[in-house]
């Protein structure tokens, strides 16, 4: 019986090792996406701030803040 609780818990640690793993991942792509999304937009890369709501969700600022210079209308 106490190796069956061993088990289970070396089973649980790698399960929750593995999802911390993945979540960490998850931060990593959203934060490049955001870095080549300024850098799209004619920035330097890295400028847009991608912050966390009360929802759990990433947001990034208003896409309008920004202008794309080629695409800007004759003056």
């Amino acid at each position: 019986m106490k190796l069956f609780a061993t088990a289970i818990g070396i089973v649980s640690g790698a399960v929750s090792t593995l999802l911390n793993l993945l979540a960490e991942l998850i931060n990593l792509l959203a934060d490049a996406q955001a870095w080549f999304l300024d850098l799209l937009v004619g920035g330097k890369g890295g400028d847009i701030e991608v912050t966390t709501s009360g929802s759990g969700s990433r947001t990034m600022a208003d896409a309008s803040t920004y202008s794309i210079p080629h695409l800007r209308p004759a003056a």
